[in-house]
């Protein structure tokens, strides 16, 4: 059962995918985990529609009395295991950064620091001192308080107490923002931190880069868009489902987004960062 339940919360952390479903209930079938719609499920292919898939899925959770987290349960047992995978040395930097999402507004201060830190390692990786930052994030993350506790194993061994405080993860993520309103506009220095809400700001930041409009599967809500992205290329991580700007625009300002960004890093090199946040959140 552990195999299925791993691939349950992982699915809704947003880090597995409809078609990796039926490989995963042909493997738990292996196991001897069992039920109606998991054995259905176990006969379709990746290739099966994506909708039927769901609707076995759902219906073999049922069937098998597991309950599936919400996103941010999920988000943060995945976040857990990565750390203690990283503090424990059982788990490599690189894999942390394929593995660990995107920060969210909704995440506390240790966990966006953590996952922002390890999600932009390409950026930000100049060897010693970026492990040893990676390194003291999770850390404190895994010294916050209660953090996870409630939480089934998410991967990674025992951990103790360091007490270590945070290097650049705080620097990077908490610098103050300096607001764009219009293409004219730009950084005052490399590495400052931008806000805007501006579409044709964003749209030409993500075009420079080569990045499309894009959202997660799984998480739309009333046939509308879910949590939305930008989709870089080259980069090996969460498949998305690519949008067109007007509805990526669309959902961005029904949520009453704002676009944090950097247009360089400090050595001058042109930075890949972004979040999205909520400031009414």
């Amino acid at each position: 059962m552990e195999i299925f339940r791993d691939f349950v919360w992982r699915y809704a952390a947003g880090r597995s995918f409809p078609e990796e479903v039926p490989a995963v209930a042909a493997e738990a079938l292996a196991r001897g985990v069992d039920s109606p719609s998991l054995r259905e499920l176990a006969g379709l292919n990746r290739r099966s529609d994506s909708a039927e898939i769901g609707e076995l899925y759902r219906a073999s959770l049922a069937e098998l009395g597991i309950e599936a987290p919400g996103e941010r349960e999920a988000v943060r047992w995945l976040l857990r295991g990565l750390a203690e995978g990283l503090a424990d040395g059982g788990t490599a930097i690189a894999e942390v950064g394929r593995e660990v999402p995107p920060g969210e507004v909704w995440m506390t201060r240790r966990e966006y620091e953590f996952a922002a830190l390890a999600y932009y390692r390409e950026e930000l990786d100049d060897g010693p001192r970026y492990e040893r930052d990676l390194h003291d994030a999770a850390r404190a993350l895994l010294d916050e308080t209660g953090f996870g506790q409630h939480l089934p194993p998410g991967g990674g061994g025992g951990r103790g107490k360091h007490g270590r405080e945070w290097g650049r993860g705080r620097e990077f993520v908490m610098a103050q923002r300096h607001e764009i309103r219009s293409t004219e506009e730009h950084e005052n220095h490399p590495g400052e931190t931008l806000v805007t809400t501006d579409h044709d700001v964003i749209g030409n930041w993500a075009r420079e880069r080569g990045a499309e409009p894009a959202t997660v599967p799984g998480t739309e809500h009333d046939g509308r868009p879910g949590v939305l992205r930008l989709d870089f290329p080259g980069y090996g991580g969460q498949r998305l489902k690519h949008l067109d700007w007007d509805e990526w625009f669309r959902t961005f300002d029904e949520r009453g987004l704002r676009f944090i960004y950097q247009e360089h890093l400090k050595d001058g090199k042109p930075s890949n960062f972004f979040r999205l946040e909520n400031p009414h959140e």
